[in-house]
């Protein structure tokens, strides 16, 4: 068992280019919106109905329904409704209270807007209503696609009442509620911020950054750091090809109608492994390691949790449509055209053909949790062959999206053939295509953790989503949630405590049945030396316990350096023969401890000759040595004098703690000022520099080329040395260096008169003396 070095980087590609497919569906019951252009369709209403004029938020946090959990609703309050609209009464389907105040059936209540408490800021139109509380007996009768003991159900109708006594209507809000006897899935911590049930990822995120980024507020920088830290939990494997990212809050925008504010999910596309499918240009750079994969990850989802599992679809579906310009819209961000036959995942409708030349229409919602043959087809599942022509109506004055309605033409006719002509035949096809996909569900939580309530309901949806899924594709794919694996256990945790010396043990207890162990001591940003072992000694890992020993000075071993943080990880296998560290999917999750060396001090450190020092610390064994004329060690553009800035490792100097100059330069004579401190790198902060110490250069010996190019090496005598010597000394009473310069890398001068000289070019050779005594 060894001591291996220990370094991570990440290959990045540039310039990166940023494209984003945006999705919109309707937060509503009566009201749909198409793209960001917010084609409304008022189909539920009469035209003489009143109209919506307060859009609901977001579906809030899970609660169980046991009366104590609570959650909020936030309403934007849209132009109708302004100015005077400040309370509402609410219609009740359950039992329910706000802010442990119980309600009658038809109970008035006030709209915050003042800034305070859950509201987010006042003056804006958008206002906070809760904290709500439900206690209903249930069951409920309508789970939430056929998961028994989930809903996402409507509990009240509001309806807005002015100052002036008129009244409007306001959309229902949605709840998702945990039935009160469902058995609750309680997580398993991965890390500090990262918690898993067997489908999903938990992740505590600071910022917001889901919301922020659904909502168009922010870039992609948080982003990135929350799936780099998803991947820093294992940076050997790379197992997703997709992420859907959901979060439990909504951060608006302004002004508050904004269509962003009801965005219901973006997408982020990081690279493709196909092409025929008009998608030319959005992948023309693979930034899937900016977030920390190495070439797995395709697509990232960003969904609002309204229509969850539509909006998941529609979202992954973006990876491969709509990109053909026969079928889309140029100002509908990239979906089918609405009045086109072939309903799928992103947009279009479904007809039917009537076989007189027109269709009827089966409606917009006949096209949910359906990919249509076309989409099939670029996905790679199906052979063009399968895929039937798209008939797109010219006269757009039609209700394409209501059923029962009679589509009449004339029709332009897109058929595959042309498609194919424009783009090229999907490649790869039905073989080799991508149709097993491995996804990471993760729900992000603000500040926080998720409760085992708020886990066991995305568990359940979690569960749902592949059933969902094989049948909206008709069997051609399937979906698999990948979570990271339960890690060890690290016993005595130091937390981030600073140690007292460098030296430190890890004490892990393994799983069941742990044949190896992996084992990492991770130096901040890689900076220095660590461990990285792979260990199936049984004594070792039945022990569960491993050290790196304080360095002895002169012997080893050198690993930790002060002042800065390390990462201990462990993780382990139960295979039986020795599992690849790098490409084998077998290992456990890691389990973490970190922790941080503590601080030097130059004030310990005295000179013992020039250039060479005594630290009192005798743990310390790398330091910074500078050299300078300049007593002030200046480097920038205030320099006055050459700085020699070195790092030195003090054990392996000759003598130990002390630097020298290369062998083939000498200062310049003149007077020099030192300087020494512990070298501090990663994280760490470096210390003052000790004090300045002082030596002299004294007048070296000047130097003369001596050209041996012309000499006659097999004649040369100590009588042809001597006179060339003279020759060129004549008149010289300093100490001289003769430089030897010669082509000939091999001579030797025989005699009983002669000397020797051996040439090794193009190293020259040097001959002191004394022209006196010669």
């Amino acid at each position: 068992m060894g001591i291996i070095t220990y370094s991570l980087s990440y290959k990045m590609k540039s310039p990166e280019r940023v494209l984003i497919g945006r999705g919109l569906l309707a937060l509503t019951t009566t009201v749909g919106v198409t793209g960001l252009g917010m084609v409304v369709e008022n189909n539920a209403l009469a035209d003489d109905s009143p109209k919506p004029c307060v859009e609901v938020g977001f579906t809030p946090d899970t609660i169980r329904n046991n009366g104590t959990d609570t959650t909020t609703f936030e309403l934007v309050v849209l132009d109708a409704c302004r100015p005077g609209f400040l309370k509402a009464t609410a219609t009740l389907d359950f039992n329910f209270s706000i802010e442990g105040r119980d309600l009658p059936r038809n109970a008035e209540i006030e709209l915050k807007d003042d800034g305070l408490g859950e509201d987010k800021r006042a003056g804006d139109w958008i206002f906070t209503l809760g904290k709500i509380y439900l206690d209903y007996s249930g069951p409920f009768t309508y789970p939430y696609q056929g998961i028994p003991d989930l809903v996402v159900t409507k509990p009240l109708n509001l309806e807005l009442s002015n100052t002036d006594g008129s009244t409007k209507i306001i959309t229902t809000p949605d709840m998702f509620i945990l039935e009160k006897n469902a058995p609750l899935i309680y997580p398993k911590l991965r890390s500090e911020s990262i918690q898993t049930t067997p489908h999903v990822i938990n992740m505590r995120d600071e910022f917001s950054a889901v919301a922020q980024y659904i909502r168009g507020i922010n870039g992609e920088q948080d982003i990135r750091s929350l799936v780099n830290r998803l991947y820093g939990l294992d940076p050997n494997s790379d197992p997703y090809h997709f992420l859907v990212m959901t979060n439990d809050k909504q951060i608006y925008v302004t002004p508050h109608d904004s269509t962003l504010n009801i965005t219901g999910g973006l997408n982020r596309s990081l690279r493709s492994d196909f092409t025929g499918t008009g998608g030319g240009g959005y992948y023309d750079v693979d930034t899937s390691r900016l977030f920390g994969s190495e070439g797995n990850l395709r697509h990232i989802v960003f969904v609002s949790e309204n229509n969850l599992f539509y909006n998941i679809f529609h979202e992954l579906d973006h990876w491969v449509a709509a990109f053909l310009p026969l079928l889309i819209d140029g100002g509908n961000w990239g979906h089918w055209l609405v009045n086109m036959s072939q309903g799928g995942m992103v947009g279009g409708s479904s007809w039917v053909d009537n076989g007189d030349g027109t269709f009827t229409s089966l409606g917009y919602s006949s096209r949910f949790l359906k990919l249509s043959k076309l989409e099939q087809y670029l996905w790679g599942w199906i052979p063009p062959e399968l895929v039937p022509p798209t008939y797109v109506a010219l006269d757009e004055n039609q209700n394409f999206g209501i059923e029962g309605t009679k589509i009449h033409g004339p029709f332009k006719v897109v058929t595959i053939e042309d498609i194919i002509a424009q783009h090229g035949l999907r490649t790869p096809g039905p073989d080799l295509a991508l149709r097993d996909l491995k996804l990471g569900y993760v729900y992000t939580t603000t500040g926080r953790l998720a409760t085992p309530i708020e886990m066991t309901a995305r568990e359940l949806l979690a569960q749902r989503l592949p059933i969902l899924w094989q049948t909206a594709t008709e069997g051609q794919s399937t979906m698999e949630f990948v979570v990271p694996k339960e890690a060890p256990k690290i016993l005595e945790a130091y937390n981030g405590r600073i140690l007292d010396g460098l030296t430190n043990r890890v004490k892990f207890q393994p799983l069941p049945d742990t044949k190896w162990v992996h084992l990492q001591l991770i130096p901040a940003n890689n900076d220095g030396p660590g461990v990285n072992l792979v260990i199936g000694d049984p004594s070792i890992i039945q022990k569960g316990e491993f050290s790196v020993p304080a360095p002895i000075f002169g012997q080893g071993p050198y690993i930790m350096l002060p002042g800065m943080s390390y990462t201990w990880r462990v993780r382990v296998s139960d295979q039986s023969e020795q599992p690849d560290p790098i490409k084998d999917q077998g290992w456990s999750g890691w389990a973490q401890d970190k922790f941080r060396t503590p601080q030097p001090s130059s004030a310990i450190i005295e000179p013992v000759a020039p250039l060479q020092w005594r630290d009192r610390n005798r743990a310390m064994f790398y330091y910074e040595v500078q050299v300078s004329k300049d007593p002030l060690f200046r480097t920038e553009a205030d320099a006055t004098a050459a700085v020699y800035w070195n790092l030195v490792h003090g054990a392996m100097s000759n003598p130990p703690n002390s630097y020298s100059f290369p062998e083939d330069y000498q200062p310049e004579p003149g007077h020099y000022f030192w300087r020494v401190r512990p070298r501090v790198q990663g994280d760490g902060t470096p210390v003052d520099w000790s004090q300045n110490w002082e030596f002299e250069v004294e007048g070296q010996p000047q130097s003369l080329s001596l050209s041996t190019e012309n000499i006659d090496w097999e004649q040369f005598t100590k009588d042809h040395w001597n006179s060339i010597i003279r020759s060129v000394t004549e008149g010289v009473n300093s100490p001289m260096r003769i430089v030897f310069k010669s082509k000939k890398p091999d001579v030797v001068v025989k005699g009983d008169s002669a000397i020797t000289v051996i040439f090794n070019p193009p190293t020259a050779r040097y001959i002191d003396f004394t022209t006196p005594n010669l």
